[in-house]
């Protein structure tokens, strides 16, 4: 046996992999697995280089947005690493709200960027000024930390065009 193969026990090629010994580095930052919730992966679905995930498992994570635990359970793997074609080293960072929330703010963001410039004009229509003065209060409201000094500045510049 091969010092690899020593090492590596929980590994073969054949994919016989023993979930109780399935490496954590998969989990890295995990608070806890549970190994008996386990469901096989189908590696040629996988997007990896050296070692695929031969099984999905419920793993506990913190999130780093409102420090709550939560649960990334077996099957939003699958379908992260088999349907969305995400790389398999890839962990959640976020909470499902959280990470709603976050997708939330870049989409925000993003029609921020875009018509800012637009709702700014004297000549723009009242119905765009206020959509952008939406927009940037529900950004205000999903953010964790204050917005830009230029998106306040842009704030004010509306409501004073829409008195």
């Amino acid at each position: 046996m091969s010092l690899f193969n020593k090492k590596c026990s929980w590994f073969n090629m054949t994919g016989n992999i023993d979930v109780a010994q399935y490496p954590e580095y998969f989990f890295y930052g995990a608070v806890r697995l549970d190994l008996s919730s386990a469901i096989r992966a189908d590696i040629n679905r996988q997007h990896f280089t050296v070692v695929p995930r031969h099984w999905y498992i419920d793993a506990w994570f913190i999130c780093k947005e409102c420090h709550e635990e939560f649960c990334w359970g077996k099957e939003v793997q699958r379908f992260w690493f088999e349907e969305a074609g995400t790389y398999v080293w890839a962990r959640p960072s976020l909470c499902r709200d959280c990470w709603l929330k976050y997708q939330e703010r870049k989409q925000l963001q993003k029609r921020y960027n875009v018509l800012i410039g637009k709702s700014l004009k004297s000549d723009s229509p009242v119905g765009l000024k206020q959509e952008m003065l939406d927009t940037i209060n529900r950004l205000e409201e999903l953010s964790t930390k204050s917005l830009p000094e230029q998106i306040m500045q842009n704030r004010q510049a509306l409501m004073n065009q829409l008195k």
